[in-house]
């Protein structure tokens, strides 16, 4: 037993320790002749004992158990794994369990690592690396998840005004910073439950949830002007003339229409919002939002005063 290099402890029937060899000692932290008369069980957490008492039982299973919690002397954690077996005399009476264990807390916390690196890929995968918003994957799976649903959403689809000569002008890596702040802008100007995607480019989406129209407007006169305030000029020979995004909204029931039907019809708003000025925000109709609620007619446009 003691030249085991794996932690070796037998107990008598009601759990007190009867012989710990040397790994055993040092693999819990204890002196030698420390584990003696105590109950070993009482170094293990209550949810753990659970995954024990099988193996105290009369036929205990002959799998080890990997990645068991116990504790140290000093109070600090260890992660062990542990196959048990129970001792009989010649008459066949169980007279107490010998266990033994390793030590695999580094595997352990490589696990762990390895685990938390790829749960940390997998967020990653689901972000535009410019702005740090959620991407177009993220808002797939965002449409699948309002697929049916009966609470009203509404879908903002933005883009931001003449940015192909902001970037001529200003420099793609000027482009790319300018990016980032309208992110910030428009992150700044949600609800708690609201979403903000970048969709491709100068493009933006934003999921307002269980939203009435003027509700979705509201957020998206909102989102607009945190645009503008951030005065980010649109070029050097306009240093005056900020730069602006144009939105167009559409609101609806995913169960009565699409999320992909609702975006479709935001877009056309945004259009609408291009084509009558830009830097507004404009309402898709009743007739743009296929089969959707009739709606009464739209208050008039938002618009930043020039």
């Amino acid at each position: 037993v003691e030249l085991s290099k794996e932690g070796v402890w037998v107990a008598d029937v009601d759990g007190r320790t009867t012989l710990a060899n040397g790994p055993a000692t040092e693999i819990l932290g204890y002196r030698p002749g420390d584990l003696i008369g105590r109950n070993m069980l009482e170094a293990l957490d209550p949810e753990v004992l659970a995954r024990i008492r099988p193996y105290l039982g009369t036929n205990p299973p002959t799998e080890p158990l990997d990645d068991i919690p116990a504790r140290r002397a000093d109070g600090s954690r260890v992660w062990l794994s542990v196959a048990a077996t129970r001792l009989r005399n010649d008459s066949g009476e169980p007279f107490g369990t010998m266990a033994m264990f390793n030590d695999v807390s580094h595997r352990h916390q490589l696990e762990q690592d390895l685990r938390a690196s790829n749960m940390e890929l997998d967020r990653l995968a689901y972000l535009d690396g410019l702005t740090g918003l959620r991407n177009r994957r993220a808002l797939d799976s965002e449409i699948e998840e309002h697929a049916g649903s009966r609470r009203q959403v509404g879908i903002l689809m933005m883009d931001i005004d003449h940015f192909k000569r902001f970037n001529d002008d200003n420099g793609h890596p000027a482009g790319d910073r300018a990016l980032v702040a309208v992110a910030g802008a428009l992150t700044s100007a949600l609800r708690p439950d609201d979403k903000v995607y970048r969709y491709g480019g100068e493009e933006f989406l934003i999921i307002v949830e269980r939203a009435t129209d003027q509700q979705a407007m509201v957020v998206a006169e909102r989102a607009r002007s945190a645009v503008t305030a951030l005065r980010l000029p649109r070029s050097a020979s306009q240093p005056n003339l900020p730069l602006t995004i144009s939105i167009g909204v559409a609101t609806g029931q995913p169960a009565q229409v699409p999320m992909r039907a609702l975006i479709a019809a935001a877009d056309g708003a945004l259009y609408q919002a291009k084509s009558r000025g830009r830097d507004r925000v404009e309402l898709a109709g009743a007739a743009a939002v296929p089969r959707g609620e009739t709606r009464p007619h739209a208050a008039p446009p938002s618009r930043v005063a020039s």
